[in-house]
């Protein structure tokens, strides 16, 4: 994330692996949903423990990248 010109930008990786919503629907076993919520939580708690709060956490904002599960589309948070 940076500042400029006023203007504030937040950089993500591509997640070429889609959402968990899309995958969700497609084809994602119970135990590969399971991992997706772990991870999900695990992310989430970091965040936590830095003091940064999502605010819009679902399925549509989480997204697979090179085999792990990343919270994105932060908004305003």
């Amino acid at each position: 994330a940076w500042q400029e010109g006023g203007h504030f930008y937040i950089q993500m990786d591509y997640c070429e692996g889609g959402s968990l919503a899309q995958r969700a629907h497609s084809c994602m076993s119970d135990e590969q949903l399971w991992a997706a919520a772990c991870q999900s939580a695990r992310g989430l708690r970091f965040l936590h423990s830095h003091g940064v709060l999502h605010l819009d956490v679902k399925p549509e904002n989480i997204y697979l990248a090179a085999g792990t599960w990343r919270i994105g589309d932060f908004g305003l948070a």
